[in-house]
């Protein structure tokens, strides 16, 4: 387990028990009370649902930055991962196929353990495609992909803008997208 995942546990545990102390000292000290005219049973109902809120924002972002981190982005020369860092095309796929990209993508998404801060690309390092992998399961048969590949183009004020050119529900689809347009 990664050390932003664990982070994100950490977090929400600690969120999870400031609301059951709090929830335990609200009830012991006598605060709850119904003659108050349902106001305890309010206040109780929106604590309740802001932690709720709380827990689903943080595993809605431990969900993001995993995904971020399971992007791949390609140029001509290099192959480049936040999390793996940079390899030359050459070397990690010296047939230049597709067959070769998708063994190269499931082994380095396999790899990949969501720890630490990304790297930076290379200097220099304009891409032209993204992978963007919204999931893989490394224990599941090759059909357990879904995403899009990305074209990223330039603009004039130096900002980048990705335009999805294919999506993919399985692995057959990735080495089919990947074929057109890689």
């Amino acid at each position: 387990m990664g050390k932003g995942i664990r982070a994100g546990i950490v977090v929400g545990a600690a969120v999870l028990v400031v609301a059951i102390v709090y929830s335990t000292l609200y009830f012991q000290r006598g605060l709850f009370r119904f003659e108050n005219g349902g106001l305890s049973i309010i206040l109780v109902l929106v604590w309740a649902l802001v932690v709720a809120v709380l827990l689903i924002a943080l595993w809605q972002r431990m969900l993001v930055r995993e995904e971020y981190l399971r992007r791949f982005y390609i140029s001509d020369e290099t192959l480049f991962n936040f999390e793996l860092g940079a390899v030359a095309r050459s070397a990690a796929l010296p047939a230049q196929d597709t067959n070769g990209l998708m063994e190269y993508l499931r082994d380095s998404l396999a790899k990949l353990t969501y720890d630490g801060s990304p790297l930076e690309p290379p200097e220099g390092f304009t891409p032209t495609y993204c992978v963007s992998t919204r999931r893989f399961a490394p224990n599941k048969p090759g059909n357990d992909w879904r995403g899009s590949i990305q074209r990223i183009q330039q603009r004039d004020d130096g900002r980048r803008t990705f335009v999805e050119v294919a999506a993919f529900d399985n692995d057959e689809q990735l080495r089919e997208a990947l074929a057109k347009f890689l």
